[in-house]
């Protein structure tokens, strides 16, 4: 793949991306190469994998991963917010949940469920571990152990669950039914075709 930049007339972030934004793609223009245009290899390799002869010119607010992850840190800065009396963060509360409702749990089958790594479920664990909430208990096999809600794991949970609900709510009236509908589709989807790479 042969990579061209140029320095010509810079790209208004704000024409692409929300104001608020601006200033965070302003660190990654880099000065003057504020564009880049990927051409077309010898081999017929491409950017996105087609082939063609038409260049593909890419701008950084056009990325996936930005506008993906850009999303996440907002939708997560409400939830936050509303369970914040609870001490959870939104990712706590989403393991509490899952191990108050699936009983003993391994912690293979807990990242399974939540579609994370094991080091970061170990370390979105450890808080709880040591405050309480959820517990390791032996399972018949020796070698290994699982994790089940406390009491008071329990109870936590309880006192979080209409605060989450209140944050849910919050994020569907704000973005409507249709276009909530439709982000799940898009991100089921998305997962189903991402997840064989």
């Amino acid at each position: 793949m042969v990579r061209t930049c140029s320095s010509g007339t810079t790209p208004n972030p704000a024409s692409a991306v929300p104001a608020s934004t601006a200033v965070a793609l302003s660190s990654v223009y880099l000065g003057a190469y504020t564009h880049c245009t990927f051409a077309q290899a010898s081999d017929g390799d491409s950017l996105t994998g087609m082939s063609g002869p038409a260049p593909i010119r890419l701008s950084p607010a056009e990325c996936t991963c930005f506008r993906m992850r850009g999303a996440a840190r907002r939708v997560t800065q409400i939830y936050s917010r509303h369970l914040a009396p609870t001490g959870l963060k939104i990712s706590q509360f989403s393991l509490l949940g899952f191990v108050a409702a699936r009983g003993p749990v391994s912690i293979t089958e807990l990242s399974e469920l939540l579609s994370t790594d094991r080091t970061t479920l170990t370390r979105n664990l450890r808080p709880l571990l040591s405050s309480g909430i959820i517990e390791r208990a032996a399972a018949g096999d020796r070698r290994r152990h699982e994790l089940v809600a406390t009491t008071a794991g329990r109870a936590l949970f309880k006192r979080a669950l209409p605060l989450w609900v209140a944050a849910e709510q919050e994020v569907r009236a704000a973005m409507g039914a249709k276009l909530t509908t439709d982000l799940h589709g898009a991100l089921d989807r998305s997962m189903e075709k991402l997840a064989a790479l």
